[in-house]
């Protein structure tokens, strides 16, 4: 009789930590890996998704023969890639004369690709599956942008979070703008307030801001609190979320006060790590749909998940702290179901109609059966002698 009771408490606590984890809002659909694309570092490859199609390229340009990068299109309904070669003469005097680097920005919108370094955009359009240049735009903004995004064929929403210059010789660190194509102008531009930016030099660096997959709406989270601010196409606020859940470990003010004081933020870093691994912080906002977000924050140095829902006007936890510890312990063997969270390591995350689509950067070794620590072991080996291979893993989401 005892053993049958030691049983049940065993199933109990399985099942807890199953519905208490990230696999229990996802069921694993498929995954692609492409065996012809390697990359030491999934940072070699700029990603984004447009509909059901994920755009991604690595560019090939050189310092002396720079003028053509190969663009990659996977549809996820037909599981294909399709390539592009685009071919523009001089590419890195395209913008700027003494550009010799990556194209930092990049995202697509149905036949528009937007490029981007500095103050400087290049988007290029397609027509018969060629693709040319369409407008070159030098931006009349304060920051340069390190977020960008179409809100529509004639209208771009650019951010950025300034964390490198002297406090004092900018307004704001902080820089939210619309330009518009035709004509080439700035629309509109905000500077909302974001204490304790020292935090983004460190591992934790996080994305600020997204644009929900209408369109329609753009959030802006803070870092420190659990608020998020959601404007509309003309930055115009339109609500707010604040939320103070019990496991939510408050930074103080005056410790924000003091990291802020300094002059120059990137000096910080060796004190804004122990913060980091004390206290709560916000990390990403994933929009799900157009009433609910996924939030990944960290809370003592712990990666969680929660699902927030807006019902009846109200925004509420619906799922919280779903974690991604797997397995809890370096003996706890990795299962099946747990096998796409490990390998992928939720790097470059994107939602679309019920799904999470998953881009990563990931060894050719299977972890089912191996411990954590044994399949940390295999890693180490297999990265000393090859490279990583690049994948999509798409996954179905089940939440209410």
């Amino acid at each position: 009789m005892r053993t049958f009771y030691l049983f049940i408490l065993f199933q109990v606590i399985i099942s807890a930590y199953s519905q208490n984890h990230l696999c229990s809002i996802l069921e694993h659909d498929t995954t692609i890996i492409f065996n012809h694309l390697q990359a030491d570092y999934l940072d070699d490859y700029q990603v984004a998704l447009d509909n059901e199609r994920i755009w991604f390229y690595k560019y090939n340009a050189s310092y002396t023969d720079a003028n053509e990068f190969t663009l990659y299109c996977f549809y996820m309904n037909e599981t294909k890639v399709d390539s592009f070669i685009i071919k523009i003469p001089r590419l890195n005097s395209s913008l700027r004369k003494d550009y010799y680097d990556n194209y930092k920005l990049f995202t697509v919108y149905n036949d528009f690709i937007l490029l981007g370094y500095d103050r400087y955009l290049l988007i290029l359009k397609r027509n018969n599956n060629i693709f040319k240049i369409y407008k070159k735009l030098k931006l009349n903004i304060q920051l340069s942008p390190e977020f960008a995004s179409f809100i529509s064929e004639n209208s771009i929403f650019l951010a950025r979070n300034e964390n490198y210059s002297l406090y004092p010789k900018i307004k704001s660190n902080t820089q939210i703008t619309v330009y518009t194509l035709h004509p080439k102008k700035k629309v509109c531009t905000i500077q909302p307030f974001f204490p304790f930016i020292a935090s983004t030099h460190c591992r934790y660096g996080g994305d600020f801001f997204s644009v929900n997959s209408d369109r329609t709406c753009i959030s802006f989270h803070q870092r420190t609190n659990y608020h998020i601010d959601l404007f509309d196409t003309n930055l115009l606020l339109c609500e707010s979320i604040h939320l103070t859940p019990d496991y939510w470990q408050q930074l103080p003010e005056k410790q924000i006060r003091l990291i802020d004081s300094s002059q120059q933020a990137y000096i910080l870093i060796s004190c804004v790590m122990p913060l980091l691994k004390k206290y709560s912080f916000l990390d990403h906002v994933y929009w799900l749909d157009s009433n609910t977000i996924l939030t990944k924050y960290f809370n003592q140095d712990m990666c969680y998940y929660d699902v927030i829902k807006k019902q009846n006007n109200e925004w509420n936890i619906l799922k919280s702290q779903l974690n991604v510890n797997v397995p809890n312990t370096n003996n706890e063997v990795i299962t099946k179901k747990q096998y796409w969270i490990v390998k992928q390591h939720l790097d470059k995350v994107f939602f679309y109609k019920n799904k999470m689509i998953c881009v990563s950067a990931i060894p050719d070794i299977n972890p089912i059966g191996k411990t954590i620590e044994a399949y940390t072991s295999d890693k180490t080996t297999y990265f000393e002698n090859k490279s990583a291979y690049f994948s999509i893993s798409i996954f179905n989401l089940k939440y209410p």
